[in-house]
């Protein structure tokens, strides 16, 4: 079956993409690597604790209006984040308060228009040997908050999420999960077609057509193709495109 729009990976931009693809009328086949849907968001019940687990995306950092207009639509509630923030560095447990020189960061950060790398702001700006520990928090936000390399991750990417760090934020009642069952739900009852444990190996294209091809030897057939794969995935090759990609290959290289 040929359909109007392949979908590649079933995270929460996938599912969200196919949902409104699916409101339009449109034919949509989804191919997810896993065999299951969630991307980055994985939320774990398990017995002994008194909440569950988020293992991946976990908060709300500030009132997000298609995060919240989401929760709204699937009746799923949030509360606001309340207590001290604490971390562990070298094996003691700190304060998780940032750095007496994150307000002239910040301020620095908003003034910038052109991207560079994380690393490369840091050294532009914060050079000087009284800016280590700044230095060290920003990499370690970088690392722990955002999986980022600060020698490869654009500083502007970071931007606007960081600054909404000083607001408030909110939890997910009975985790991410239950958002991403909504979204599925929703898709599997206006007829998606959904296939797990179905990696990706090749993407042919023109103007006109795209051919999908699975490791497992199946091939799909579509007009239009979305492609929700992290950009770990792009980097790795594991997905080749046939032409190759130009300016996007660029932009996911870097």
């Amino acid at each position: 079956m040929k359909y109007d729009v392949i979908i590649i990976g079933a995270g929460a931009a996938g599912l969200i993409a196919m949902l409104e693809l699916l409101r339009e009328g449109y034919s949509i086949c989804m191919l997810e690597a896993s065999p299951i849907a969630g991307g980055r968001i994985a939320t774990i019940k398990e017995d002994g604790f008194a909440m569950n687990l988020e293992t991946g995306a976990e908060f709300i950092h500030g009132k997000l209006p298609l995060t919240i207009r989401l929760l709204k639509d699937a009746g799923i509630s949030y509360h606001e984040v309340k207590g001290e923030m604490f971390g562990v560095q070298n094996g003691n447990w700190k304060n998780d308060e940032h750095n007496e020189y994150w307000d002239e960061f910040m301020s620095k950060l908003k003034k910038l228009k052109t991207d560079i790398t994380i690393l490369e702001f840091l050294n532009d700006n914060f050079s000087n040997p009284k800016y280590t520990g700044l230095r060290k928090d920003v990499q370690r936000l970088a690392e722990g908050f955002d999986l980022a390399d600060i020698s490869r991750a654009s500083v502007l990417s970071v931007k606007d999420e960081w600054k909404n760090i000083e607001k408030k934020q909110y939890r997910v009642e009975d985790g991410y999960g239950g958002l991403i069952n909504y979204l599925l739900n929703c898709c599997v009852q206006l007829d998606a077609r959904i296939y797990y444990n179905s990696s990706v190996n090749r993407i042919r294209y023109n103007k006109s057509s795209v051919n999908v091809s699975t490791t497992d030897g199946r091939n799909f057939d579509s007009d239009k193709i979305i492609v929700t794969a992290s950009v770990g995935v792009l980097q790795s090759g594991a997905i080749r495109f046939d032409p190759e990609l130009t300016d996007h290959a660029i932009a996911y290289r870097v």
